[in-house]
């Protein structure tokens, strides 16, 4: 298969697939991670020179592999993507802890499960 992008279009690729993976594996220790999507992150980072983006990725040598580079995260929207993602679902998770609490010490927790 082949798709065909513009540069910018396989930059918001780029972006998309950092925060899928980074959605997917982030929560994980580095031996758990989901290896097919970092895998994927990585195939996709290796394109990024040929796309005149070649700043957006970095290859190390010892995993034989293209990471996203610090210019990628600091150049791009991802960092605001996730502290936006993150601070969402952080008061949301609040929320409905906070009102679990509250519920469960009135009626017990037993009752509130039923």
């Amino acid at each position: 298969m082949q798709i065909d992008l513009s540069n910018e279009e396989y930059k918001r690729l780029l972006e998309l697939a950092y925060l899928g993976e980074w959605v997917v594996n982030s929560n994980r220790s580095p031996s758990e991670n989901i290896k097919e999507y970092d895998d994927l992150l990585k195939n996709l980072f290796s394109y990024a020179e040929g796309a005149g983006l070649e700043d957006f990725a970095q290859y190390y040598e010892e995993e034989k592999a293209h990471f996203p580079s610090p210019v990628f995260e600091d150049e791009t929207s991802v960092r605001e993507f996730l502290e936006e993602y993150n601070d969402d679902t952080f008061w949301a998770e609040l929320i409905d802890r906070l009102a679990w609490r509250d519920a469960a010490a009135e009626v017990g927790e037993e009752r509130l499960e039923r």
